[in-house]
């Protein structure tokens, strides 16, 4: 299971209800959550652990509509949990809400942009245009690793390639 976002660096989104992406290697059930990321760091659940039923390939998840809508300004992190073997494997990016006036570049809005990509993915296969933007992803969160993740970022990137190439 990998999330389709950036986890080295908080994504922006000016959606109150983002499309969020991740991929899947087996079809088993993810558990999602949503929490707000409060000033003092703290998380706070938004509405309940919603179970969903997920494919091989990308996944897609409008923010449903039994979540409130999203507050401009503030951040959120959006979680995804399975059972494997005898582990929860569980993966976490965190994004923030922001105007869509007030963003400079269209390109920083990552949510928009790999939805847009995904709009033309049949079949569970990648467009190019999402391919392109998964590899550069990818790239970018190496450079953005430091010395004491920098592997758990190259194995990250390594997962993100594969994903792009199908």
């Amino acid at each position: 299971m990998t999330q389709l976002a950036p986890q080295e660096f908080i994504g922006e989104t000016a959606s109150t209800r983002p499309m969020l992406v991740w991929y899947m290697s087996n079809s088993q059930p993810v558990r999602f959550r949503l929490f707000e990321i409060k000033p003092d760091k703290t998380a706070k659940q938004i509405g309940e652990q919603k179970e969903i039923i997920s494919t091989v390939g990308i996944n897609k998840l409008k923010l449903p509509n039994e979540y409130a809508e999203l507050t401009v300004g503030k951040t959120y992190l959006w979680q995804v949990a399975t059972d494997c073997e005898n582990d929860v494997i569980v993966s976490r990016a965190e994004f923030t809400v922001v105007n869509a006036q007030s963003s400079n570049n269209k390109n920083e809005l990552w949510y928009e942009a790999l939805e847009e990509a995904l709009e033309v993915t049949n079949n569970g296969k990648i467009s190019p245009a999402a391919s392109t933007l998964i590899q550069n992803l990818a790239q970018l969160e190496i450079s953005m690793g430091t010395p004491d993740n920098i592997e758990n970022i190259k194995q990250r990137a390594e997962y993100l390639q594969k994903i792009s190439d199908n």
